[in-house]
């Protein structure tokens, strides 16, 4: 019952040589849309249809021989418009028979539902079962047809067909949801690279629709750098079709976008028997990015984004290993900036980080893209230079700190002048290891701060300079190990007024000494550098005050005519809370009276820790300690800063008092430094003051007190000149 530009619902083909069966089923199931005989006789039979199907629509072909029937179902398959039912006669002479015709068609498609019309006289039904192997796709129309047996079984065939169409629609959507919808990526890949299909899922993820996916070289969903690599991994897999391959790798997006993924992917038959590469892929873009980010930061200083201390040496051991092995010559630099803690000091730590993420872009642009520029931490910047001469990398070495030289620190209203000390130490066959190589740059940037700052100092062999610096490393373990055994000593020095006369009470400064494991006393000028640079100076503050306030204690006559004694404390104690606490303590315990104790700073020291010097001094001075600015005359901003610093006393340097009986320069200087120190209400001591006539221009000039190995006839040096104190 087709209407006019109606499409049949279902396809029939009858394979019968007799053409009155033709005529009697086609007039049975196509008939005119108004027969009410038809429509009863469906209605009575079947009511509605399967759901969404009211009574059948048929197209009907017709085959008078078995090979010719099978024809038509190739055609038909080839078109994609199959046959739903075949009737087919089982004797069509001459040919095929039915079982042959019906076998054949099977082969081409294996869904077609066949019913076999039969008198039941040339075949029985176990023959045709035996034949034919299966009984599930067969019904059986007795001859001569009954109408409603034809109707009955063309229906029950077609609504049949209907529901398992309708079953494989609904696995086929549940397997596309599946597939398509499925939060991991699937791709089939033929053997010449070209992409056979794509869940939708990964289409969209790619950037894609599959429709575009499809077809494509599957190298264009890689970078060209990556692009041997799938290759090689694909070919691993047609080579082992039987192994599960699995990789990590980054897939090009549509908009040139990078997806990490890691890829699981095997060999299985595709539909047309030939071998595809099935990959299923998870996104990991996330967590590669986490690693990344993790990776950098342990590799990376967060402040400046160099690499950081860890990162650098293990650069500096690969270097060394290629300097050793191939003979090829590199260099390190060793960078140390002038002056930086008078920035943090002044304008806060703040400002200090700016400065060091400025100078760490500065120094990068300076630096070639072979080299490798770090913090180490702190204020301290690293170089390796690779495959750079000594005389290459010193110019170098001179071009970075020419360039920290000439930038300008700009904070708030402030504008800050920046230099650099770096130490320069060729890399060669003959290098130490790791250690050696560090030290000896670490030491030559030190040789630089001591030549003048603002300089480079290459090590060479037999670099004196460079081997006392390393030598420091030495005195460490000495000064520890004479701490433990108690090996150190103080002893008096004192500071007589000049030209009054009259007795102030005793006032000396407390020296200490150090005796070594042969009993022999070792200057300070040998081990406080080391304790000073290696940061256990602190450590001796910490013995000295101790010794100091117990041996006084145990001398209540000599405390009660003791003036002022004077202590001298490093610039690391002036910046450690917990050493400030202890001297505070110390004088809680009520034994000294902080009247007695005078503290004296380098001027150095003080420059270098200003905010946490003047804290440090007018905590105690609160208390009624006093204070000397030690060695005055030779920082580099004497006069700027003393205003700043509540000192009570200003201690000339040695260097400009020796030598002010011969040299009108040094008398200038002292006479100005102690003219200064007057009108700003604080008394002067002048060091070193080794012979008669230099006391007598002294005196001259004003000074108030002096010190020194040369004035032994004054009235202190019998009592106390060469006295030491008790170890404690």
């Amino acid at each position: 019952m087709i209407s006019a530009g109606q499409e049949s619902s279902y396809r029939l083909l009858v394979v019968d040589d007799n053409r009155a069966i033709h005529d009697d089923i086609r007039k049975v199931l196509v008939a005119d849309a108004s027969s009410s005989e038809i429509n009863a006789m469906e209605a009575k039979l079947f009511g509605d249809g399967p759901e969404g199907v009211q009574s059948a629509a048929f197209e009907i072909c017709s085959a008078y021989q078995g090979q010719k029937g099978f024809e038509l179902v190739q055609a038909a398959m080839r078109e994609g418009r199959p046959y739903t039912v075949a009737f087919v006669d089982m004797r069509m002479p001459p040919g095929w028979d039915g079982i042959e015709t019906i076998e054949h068609m099977w082969r081409e498609d294996p869904n077609l539902q066949v019913v076999i019309c039969s008198a039941y006289s040339d075949y029985s039904w176990s023959e045709i079962v035996q034949r034919l192997e299966t009984g599930d796709r067969l019904l059986i129309l007795k001859k001569p047809f009954d109408n409603v047996e034809i109707v009955q079984m063309a229906h029950a065939l077609s609504w049949k067909w209907t529901l398992q169409r309708e079953v494989l629609r609904a696995s086929e959507r549940r397997y596309r949801a599946l597939y398509d919808d499925n939060p991991a990526m699937f791709f089939t890949i033929g053997t010449e690279g070209i992409l056979l299909s794509a869940n939708r899922f990964g289409a969209e993820r790619l950037g894609y629709s599959v429709e575009e996916l499809v077809g494509l070289p599957v190298s264009m969903l890689h970078a060209d750098d990556d692009r041997t690599f799938i290759r090689e991994q694909l070919k691993k897999c047609f080579h082992a079709p039987h192994t599960v391959h699995r990789w990590a790798s980054y897939k090009m997006r549509k908009d040139s976008s990078l997806l990490w993924v890691r890829e699981t992917a095997r060999v299985v038959e595709g539909t047309d028997g030939k071998p595809t590469i099935l990959t299923v892929c998870e996104d990991i873009t996330e967590a590669r990015n986490l690693s990344e980010q993790l990776a950098y930061q342990a590799s990376h200083d967060d402040l400046t984004g160099l690499d950081n201390r860890r990162e650098f040496e293990q650069h500096l051991q690969q270097v060394l290993q290629t300097a050793r092995a191939e003979r090829i010559e590199h260099a390190l630099c060793y960078l140390d900036l002038d002056q930086f803690k008078v920035i943090n000091d002044t304008c806060g730590h703040v400002a200090g980080d700016e400065l060091l993420r400025q100078l760490g872009s500065l120094l990068m642009e300076k630096v070639r893209k072979t080299d490798t520029l770090a913090r180490l931490g702190g204020d301290e910047f690293a170089v390796l230079l690779e495959n750079c001469s000594a005389e290459q990398a010193y110019r170098v070495a001179n071009k970075l700190r020419k360039a920290v030289e000439d930038f300008r620190f700009l904070w708030e209203d402030k504008s800050f002048n920046i230099a650099a000390s770096i130490g320069l130490v060729p890399i060669t066959e003959a290098s130490g290891n790791m250690n050696n190589v560090l030290s000896m740059a670490d030491a030559a940037c030190y040789v630089a701060k001591d030549n003048g700052r603002n300089r480079t100092h290459m090590y060479h062999e037999d670099d004196v300079e460079v081997a006392q610096r390393c030598g420091e490393m030495q005195w460490v373990a000495r000064i520890n190990r004479a701490l433990e055994e108690n090996r150190f000593h103080l002893r008096c020095q004192p500071i007589v007024p000049i030209g009054s006369g009259e007795n102030e009470g005793d006032h000396y400064e407390l020296l200490i000494r150090m005796e070594d494991e042969d009993g022999r006393i070792v200057a300070p000028g040998a081990f406080l550098p080391a304790a000073e640079r290696y940061n256990i100076s602190t450590r001796l503050d910490h013995w000295v005050i101790d010794t100091a306030f117990n041996w006084l204690a145990r001398q209540p006559e000599h405390l009660e005519r003791l003036s002022l004694c004077s202590i001298n404390l490093s610039g690391h104690s002036l910046g450690d809370d917990d050493f400030l606490i202890f001297v505070i303590d110390k004088f809680n315990e009520g034994q000294v009276s902080p009247k007695k104790i005078c503290f004296e700073i380098t001027e150095t020291a003080a420059i270098a820790n200003l905010s946490s010097a003047t804290h440090f001094i007018r905590t105690l001075k609160a208390l009624g300690c006093r204070f000397a600015l030690d060695d005055f005359g030779s920082g580099l901003s004497s006069f700027a800063y003393l205003k700043n610093l509540p000192v009570d006393f200003l201690k000339i340097d040695g260097v400009f008092v020796k030598g002010i009986v011969d040299d009108p320069v040094d008398l200038a200087i002292v006479r100005s430094i102690n003219d200064m120190g007057h009108v700003l209400g604080k008394r002067t001591i002048a060091e070193f003051v080794e012979n008669a006539a230099v006391l007598e221009k002294l005196r001259e000039i004003g000074v108030d007190y002096a010190q020194g190995y040369g004035i032994s006839s004054f009235r202190h040096q019998e009592r106390e000149g060469n006295g030491t104190l008790n170890r404690g």
